[in-house]
């Protein structure tokens, strides 16, 4: 299920101390959900080309990483990854939370969309802003190491905080929220499931049929006319 590896992935985000060594595998799994979401929203469709640039980014972190190993002094390249690392972190996270508020709200699932409310506004502002304290230049601004050495265990910790809160929002969509693909085909259709989704699901299958039925319907009744129309001709 989608929203279930959706889950997995973005709980290495958690990994804010060493995480070239787990944002490879993190854009991997966040690319594999995002894509079997794709047909659900288009906010998925745009993270899942976010999190393949993010991938991009893990082999680049992890080449650093046994670089060092080598003796191969990489820092400074390293320096410059944070800023747009942060920054495809908080544009990924902000895909996710657009697109689960819009399925939710379609759905009805009312839990899932009260969490996407909290995490929003929190997310919206706390990411980016982290983003942009890791560019270099900005901690040049800042005179005082122990002032800077402050912000920075603040946005760390604020950064942890919006992660745990979009984990509980994702977590919560896997809850309530059900893929049409995820039930049992050999289940009675009939019969209304207690995911939303699932029965918009139907009803859509059931709007499509009937519009068909109607359009085989029309062009029968068109044929019709046009056989008696000839008739008279005769």
């Amino acid at each position: 299920m989608g929203f279930g590896i959706l889950f997995f992935g973005y709980f290495l985000f958690l990994n804010l101390t060493s995480p070239a060594y787990t944002d490879l595998l993190a854009g991997l799994i966040l690319l594999l959900a995002l894509y079997k979401l794709t047909p659900v929203n288009k906010f998925f469709r745009m993270g899942a080309v976010g999190a393949g640039i993010f991938s991009a980014f893990g082999i680049f972190e992890l080449f650093c990483e046994f670089a060092d190993v080598f003796g191969l002094d990489m820092s400074e390249a390293v320096s410059y990854i944070y800023a747009p690392r942060s920054l495809l972190v908080a544009v990924i996270s902000i895909l996710i939370l657009t697109g689960i508020e819009d399925v939710a709200r379609e759905v009805g699932a009312d839990a899932t969309l009260g969490r996407v409310r909290l995490s929003k506004p929190i997310t919206y502002t706390v990411l980016p802003l982290h983003a942009i304290l890791e560019f270099p230049s900005v901690g040049s601004l800042i005179p005082s190491a122990y002032a800077l050495a402050i912000i920075s265990l603040v946005a760390e910790l604020a950064v942890f905080v919006v992660i745990i809160l979009n984990i509980l929002t994702i977590y919560s969509a896997y809850m309530h929220i059900c893929m049409p693909e995820d039930v049992d085909n050999d289940a009675d259709a009939d019969k209304p499931s207690r995911f939303g989704i699932v029965n918009k699901f139907r009803q859509r299958q059931a709007e499509k049929q009937q519009e068909y039925a109607e359009y085989k319907l029309g062009r029968m009744k068109a044929k019709s006319e046009k056989q008696k129309k000839k008739g008279k001709r005769k």
